[in-house]
């Protein structure tokens, strides 16, 4: 049975939603202020807490201040009840880390599906963070120790050799340090992932989106973005097989997180494509608002299920193609279009065709049409 932490000022109210969501199925716990909430929280450990936001001692805005900043509490969803109808205000909430604000009056059968709502995107969180802690029992150590294994070894035979007076061959050192730089980019992604990871998941629970914003078909950033692409396809020598093409357009994601992005994208296009199918990109303008960025592979299909089912680690076949990796690549893709308020599709048909639509941080001027003057009769 799912619990939540009423809290409301106005017993009459109080009491009628606490007897109506008991009446749903909840288990509810119901509070006449912030600061008996908050007490309650670590006895009653809610799945939801709905909360008005003017109320003696501690406010609404207070409590999901408190519950926001505490490493116990800071993912439990919180629904904002208040008579404030204002836009600023609603922003004000939702800014500060409320997940829902709903206005009174308001009908009980609204309560209670946000509240469901907030239930299951917990719950999809937290089976990401089941995902986490089976990767780091199972996947983790062999991806980390494997190339750090091959490090090791390698040096060990260098330092071997050296110590017995033996000079490798100009071959056998361009080998060593083509496996030694090879190990050391895996270590270096897997590490950056991980952090990167952990960044967007604490962003995401303080809904504490950052700023900035890039240009793709910009001379200088569609320099960096060409070199990251490059690197990825000459790695896998599929030159052939690629093609990227750019629209300018202010997009409304930091720089860095645009190349991580496309980046990851392009990899998992590699890895379920083999040599000789096609990985076609494309950035452009998509009406006045966003910018859609279209990355589609020839190669395998995903499964419907694993398309629904895409969360932190989870990897799709990985026995099958022999994947490397922690599985993080579509879910970091699916973390950073939610923080940015991005819509992240994928299709599985005749390939697999990924769709990131990511909002213009400057609206695209309006297409006007030139229409030669007819000569008058």
């Amino acid at each position: 049975m799912n619990k939540i932490l009423l809290v409301e000022d106005d017993p009459r109210l109080r009491n009628s939603v606490a007897q109506m969501l008991e009446f749903e199925g909840f288990m509810v716990q119901a509070e006449s202020n912030g600061r008996l909430g908050w007490e309650a929280l670590d006895g009653f450990r809610p799945d939801v807490v709905v909360s008005d936001v003017m109320m003696p001692e501690m406010d609404g805005m207070e409590l999901l201040a408190a519950i926001r900043g505490n490493a116990k509490t800071q993912n439990i969803p919180v629904i904002l009840l208040t008579a404030k109808a204002s836009r600023d205000d609603t922003r004000a909430g939702m800014s500060k880390g409320a997940d829902d604000y709903i206005t009174k009056p308001f009908e009980i059968e609204e309560l209670v599906a946000s509240v469901e709502a907030q239930i299951e995107k917990r719950s999809t969180r937290l089976s990401g963070l089941e995902n986490l802690e089976y990767t780091v029992k199972s996947a983790l150590p062999n991806e980390l120790f494997t190339p750090l294994h091959t490090i090791m070894g390698l040096a060990e035979g260098l330092e071997e050799e050296l110590q017995a007076g033996r000079n490798p061959s100009r071959e056998d050192l361009w080998e060593i340090v083509y496996n030694v730089k090879d190990s050391g980019k895996r270590l270096m992604r897997h590490s950056q992932n991980l952090v990167l990871c952990r960044e967007l998941m604490e962003q995401l629970a303080q809904k504490q989106q950052p700023g900035g914003s890039c240009i793709p078909a910009q001379e200088d950033f569609q320099a960096e973005v060409d070199a990251a692409l490059r690197a990825l396809v000459e790695d896998r020598q599929r030159e052939e097989d690629f093609q990227a093409h750019f629209q300018r357009g202010v997009v409304g994601l930091p720089a860095q997180h645009f190349i991580k992005v496309l980046t990851e994208l392009v990899d998992n296009a590699l890895k379920f494509s083999r040599p000789g199918h096609q990985i076609r990109v494309e950035g452009k303008v998509s009406g006045a608002q966003h910018y859609l960025l279209t990355v589609h592979n020839d190669g395998s299909e995903m499964a419907a299920h694993d398309i629904s089912s895409i969360g932190m680690f989870r990897q799709f076949n990985r026995r099958e193609s022999k994947q490397q990796g922690l599985g993080l690549g579509l879910a970091l893709v699916k973390m950073i279009a939610e923080l940015h308020d991005c819509d992240f599709a994928l299709e599985s048909e005749e390939g697999l065709t990924v769709r990131v639509r990511i909002p213009l941080k400057v609206a695209a001027p309006p297409i006007i049409i030139d229409i030669p003057e007819l000569p008058r009769p």
